[in-house]
């Protein structure tokens, strides 16, 4: 598993939510946390069972591959808000993230536009846009300030 905290997006999803922790599952956890094997691709291998110890050390190796090839280059790249921000905007199946905490990182990024666009595609249905009220509050609040 991996965490990853970007301090001012969390900032911004305690500003929009208040006290409603039922907007944010873990409000006070990480921005994004996913397990490794969501990075890899489909058909790699991410379990190894061992008989024994003897096997160790193959397994290690298959590991530190994965590591390698495909979980340190995705967090490498998710250094910046900005960045975080462009994997959202790309859809990254590896990249599980709650539509709040998305709508911060637009937010964060200072991409007021997208934020908005992101909260009217992901919660703007009747029964999602009641239930996340106060996103579209906080955004309707806080408005476009880049002009």
């Amino acid at each position: 598993m991996y965490a990853i905290t970007f301090a001012k997006v969390q900032a911004i999803v305690n500003e929009i939510i208040g006290d409603d922790r039922s907007l944010v599952y873990q409000p006070t956890g990480p921005t994004i946390s996913t397990p490794i094997e969501f990075i890899c691709q489909k058909q790699r291998k991410t379990w190894w069972a061992l008989s024994d110890s003897s096997e160790l050390p193959s397994a290690f190796a298959d590991l530190r591959s994965v590591l390698e090839r495909w979980t340190l280059p995705f967090l490498n790249h998710l250094t910046t808000v900005r960045n975080l921000c462009d994997v959202i905007t790309k859809g990254a199946p590896t990249l599980v993230i709650q539509p709040v905490i998305a709508v911060a990182a637009y937010l964060a990024g200072g991409d007021y536009a997208r934020a908005v666009a992101f909260a009217e595609e992901h919660m703007g249905k009747p029964g999602p846009r009641k239930h996340y009220l106060k996103v579209f509050e906080y955004l309707a609040r806080h408005g476009d300030t880049s002009s």
